[in-house]
């Protein structure tokens, strides 16, 4: 799986992307445990 950087626009840091069932996610890294789906 590719984990991308969060853009800073987005406001977000310490967190990754990446894509689950055609979906973004965004991911913990340190644990690659998802923390939120976005809709």
């Amino acid at each position: 799986m590719t984990y991308c950087e969060v853009p800073a626009e987005y406001g977000v840091s310490g967190y990754r992307y990446t894509i689950v069932n055609e979906r973004p996610v965004l991911v913990e890294p340190g644990s690659r445990r998802i923390v939120e789906i976005i809709d």
